[in-house]
């Protein structure tokens, strides 16, 4: 008796698997076909992946890519090493799994994102059709690599450290991102340029890019920018350089911001900014701006050899707003319109930080602010004062003469200032009058030691008189026909404190009323001495 040998081949059964129904446990389940269950995960292995670390896999992982982007269907990565030599196509378009490590040269990027660190990088001669996946096959903009990492969020939540790497180069592009949440800092890094003050080769330019921002991070990101240039952001006249918006957390190392339209680096919406190092000049309105209760440090770990630079910005080189609160440290403020601004409740303690050449004053606030001078680590003001607490009067009724050319006190207008103090005061007066005209004449109750005021009498847009005085009580803006409108602006020193104001008569005197309207002002700002503590 010939024994018989089993041949699988020859009794094998193929069943079809769109014919064979498969139903979940469970209540409620569904019926589906096992053919559509395969299809919502398949493995780089199901195309011939090897993941031993030797084999070049390229092939195979673009082949399960490719699949998986038709059927919308998961990557699953089986534990192992996959070997690739070039990019490949759409790989960050579908979700990835499994605890895998895909290798290409001295590059590794790990799947699930637990460990380890994961770079994607960019180049001006890079391609966004490129995955970025090492520096030979580089993304083009910073755009569309967040856009990349959109897609590997769960990756990001867990221990690994995200890189977004920029090669030397001009990138004329900006970038805007949200919400992408991530349990470590994704940090956006040029080549590295020795540390502040250096500046940096990787350069991101809004000459001709259509964006508000060269770097705008927004709903709880958490970031760190290193080694970038952003310059030039002019976008609707809010241009940014680096900004943080709503709940975001951003650390900056030697970035520097330049000719951008609003700020250098900004943050926003109760973030907070830690900026290390860098330099931020010359941007239209501020170097660097915290606004609506960020928290911030401009020079975070600063030293007397680690320094921040903040020169040349229109409006002020910093600017603490709403309720925002924080340090100052070892920063070297220059010739700004304002070295430092604070508003609305805003506060600050200023350490080891040197203070010269604003335009206004060194420290700038409105009365809701508060700040401290840290006197053990000196920091060296110029002579621009300390503190400036603008001071302003309004008026809130008309004041009407009529055949009264006897000076009056005009009724709000006046302010009380303090004795050795020397202000710069400017006062907007709306008037109507006909035939009587108009003259206004400073007041003071107090001793001078030095005043000169100049004032400008207007209808409409044509000066019809100026006139000019260094008399506590001289007329300052005087013109008999119609008028609309006067303008005095000048300085002053009382010898002690007392009350300054401004008085009203008819320059002739006659019958048609001559008016103050509402509102009229006088603001008074320190410009040498104190009035802080």
């Amino acid at each position: 008796m010939t024994a018989s040998i089993w041949n699988p081949a020859a009794t094998a059964t193929v069943f079809d698997a769109t014919s064979i129904p498969y139903l979940p446990a469970g209540t409620g389940a569904v019926s589906t076909y096992i053919a559509n269950k395969l299809k919502e995960r398949v493995s780089v292995k199901d195309f011939g992946a090897a993941g031993d670390g030797v084999t070049d896999d390229t092939s195979a992982i673009q082949l399960a890519v490719t699949y998986a982007l038709s059927v919308s269907a998961v990557v699953e990565w089986p534990k192992g090493n996959y070997i690739t030599s070039a990019s490949i196509n759409n790989f960050h378009l579908v979700k990835h799994e499994g605890s895998g490590i895909l290798k290409r040269g001295s590059n590794s990027w790990v799947i699930n994102g637990y460990s380890g660190s994961n770079y994607l990088y960019i180049a001006t001669s890079g391609n966004d059709s490129n995955d970025g996946l090492s520096s030979s096959q580089p993304q083009k903009t910073v755009q569309s690599i967040f856009n990349a990492l959109a897609n590997w969020q769960d990756a990001l939540l867990r221990n690994g450290v995200f890189y977004v790497v920029l090669a030397a180069g001009t990138y004329t592009e900006g970038l805007y991102i949200s919400g992408l949440k991530s349990r470590n800092r994704i940090v956006v890094q040029g080549p590295d340029v020795g540390g502040s003050p250096n500046t940096p080769t990787a350069i991101i330019d809004g000459t001709s890019a259509a964006a508000q921002a060269g770097l705008y991070f927004a709903k709880g990101m958490y970031v760190q920018v290193q080694d970038v240039l952003c310059r030039n952001f002019t976008l609707s006249s809010v241009g940014y350089g680096v900004v943080v918006d709503a709940l975001c957390d951003l650390y900056t190392k030697n970035v520097h911001a330049t000719g951008n339209q609003y700020a250098g680096i900004c943050g926003d919406d109760s973030s907070v900014v830690r900026v290390e190092g860098g330099k931020l000049n010359n941007n239209v309105f501020y170097g660097f701006r915290a606004h609506d209760n960020t928290d911030y440090t401009v020079g975070y770990h600063g030293s007397v050899s680690a320094r921040t630079q903040i020169q040349n910005n229109g409006s002020a080189g910093i600017a603490i707003l709403t309720g925002s609160q924080g340090h100052i440290d070892y920063c070297d403020l220059s010739t700004n319109h304002r070295n430092v601004m604070l508003q609305d409740n805003a506060r600050v303690h200023i350490l080891g930080s040197t203070f010269t050449g604003a335009t206004i004053a060194d420290v700038v606030a409105d009365p809701t602010c508060s700040w401290y001078d840290d006197t053990a680590t000196v920091n060296t003001f110029s002579s621009s004062p300390k503190f400036n607490n603008p001071m302003r009067s309004v008026t809130r009724a008309q004041m009407i003469k009529t055949s009264d050319s006897a000076y009056t006190q005009i009724p709000e207008l006046s302010l009380t200032l303090i004795g050795g103090t020397t202000y710069s005061f400017e006062a907007l007066v709306p008037v109507s009058c006909g035939a009587g005209g108009v003259s206004l004449a400073l007041t003071a109750s107090m001793a001078i030691t030095a005043l000169f005021a100049a004032g400008v009498v207007y209808n409409g847009a044509t000066i019809v008189n100026a006139q000019e005085t260094s008399s506590p009580s001289g007329a300052v803006g005087s013109y008999t026909g119609t008028a609309t409108r006067v303008v005095i602006s000048g300085t002053i020193t009382p010898t002690v404190t007392g009350t300054f104001g401004l008085r009203f008569a008819q320059n002739a005197s006659n019958v048609a009323n001559s008016a103050v309207l509402v509102p009229a002002s006088l603001v008074a700002t320190v410009i040498n001495g104190s009035t802080s503590t």
